[in-house]
């Protein structure tokens, strides 16, 4: 991927952009209905993701994630054809992925137009399997299919793959004068989180359990203390923004 590219949240301002990008290259012959004022909603929805790849020119990827108890479904997913198999929407869906995992999502979902078959194959190449066809799925004008990646299937769950985010991150930057807090408890890790001011934003990392003698589960802690885990996150790619707050079970 071009390494002018880089991937992170959304900000209010790309809701316009987005949203263009959503009628011409996703609703094409559909009602036009993720507008910008609705990308916007999203963009401030706690319990959804609004993830773009961002170049010198603009936006040229960007995804949309909601989340429920233990299931994602990806809403929107496009890259601008002038940047398709150029690696970036790989890049793009590891991302969504990777902060699915830490939020201890097991299972993502999506759609994608019958007789869009790059769309299909791209799928498929990232581990999700075709579970169902729909007859007249998008307004009743175009069939589709249903689409999932069952994360509990596979044979490592850690989170893995390029975090090209942080990899543009000074850890410097990130620690100096700041504080970590404990997060929560998951699968033999501890998850503590910092806020990265080159951001604006919470970032999240993992510390085995048997480290636990080194550390506390206070608060706030010196950011300085957690300096060896988070280069560590950043070098694995699990280093990921505070996944979004997610509905309980009813």
């Amino acid at each position: 991927m071009d390494p002018e590219i880089r991937i992170e949240l959304a900000a209010p301002d790309d809701s316009v952009e987005i949203g263009e990008m959503s009628e011409a290259d996703i609703e094409y012959g559909l009602p036009w209905r993720w507008t910008p004022p609705r990308i916007a909603r999203a963009i401030g929805n706690p319990a959804t993701n609004v993830a773009v790849a961002r170049g010198p020119a603009g936006l040229v990827a960007f995804g949309i994630m909601t989340y429920a108890d233990e299931v994602a479904h990806l809403l929107l997913f496009a890259v601008r054809a002038s940047r398709r198999r150029s690696g970036v929407g790989s890049a793009l869906l590891v991302w969504l992925e990777d902060v699915a995992r830490v939020a201890g999502i097991a299972k993502i979902r999506l759609e994608a137009r019958q007789d869009n078959a790059p769309a299909r194959a791209f799928y498929r190449k990232h581990g999700y399997r075709e579970v169902a066809k729909v007859l007249g799925m998008y307004c009743g004008i175009e069939d589709g299919v249903r689409l999932e990646k069952d994360f509990c299937a596979a044979s490592d769950s850690r989170v893995k793959g390029a975090n090209q985010d942080a990899a543009r991150m000074d850890i410097a930057d990130i620690v100096k004068d700041n504080h970590v807090r404990f997060w929560r408890y998951r699968q033999g890790r501890l998850y503590y989180a910092v806020f990265v001011p080159g951001r604006s934003a919470e970032y999240v990392f993992p510390v085995p359990l048997s480290e636990l003698g080194d550390i506390t589960l206070e608060s706030r802690e010196e950011a300085t203390r957690f300096l060896r885990y988070i280069r560590q996150a950043m070098d694995e790619g699990s280093f990921v923004p505070m996944p979004p707050d997610r509905p309980a079970a009813a």
